[in-house]
């Protein structure tokens, strides 16, 4: 078995989760958020009420699929600038 929750600490990147409430893989998504933090991680967790596994695939027809990928969208750039402006070792 896979234990996600022994591969966490600093050194990994910033994570983005987005799960829906309405699916069993939420809690898990909370549970290496919480650890991943806790081990000097950067990861986001966003919980979305009502919302299934995958909810983010028809993003045509849910709108809370489309504010999830606007999500993960600014995500990306609030992450790209922070490594911007980050110096570079030599």
């Amino acid at each position: 078995r896979l234990n996600v929750l022994g591969a966490v600490g600093p050194d990994l990147p910033p994570i983005l989760l987005q799960a829906g409430a309405a699916e069993v893989l939420s809690a898990d998504a909370e549970a290496y958020g919480a650890a991943l933090r806790a081990a000097g991680g950067d990861c986001e967790v966003q919980t979305w009420p009502g919302m299934f596994h995958v909810f983010q695939l028809p993003y045509r027809l849910l709108p809370e699929a489309g504010d999830a990928l606007d999500n993960v969208e600014q995500f990306v750039a609030r992450v790209e600038s922070r490594s911007a402006r980050r110096p570079k070792s030599a």
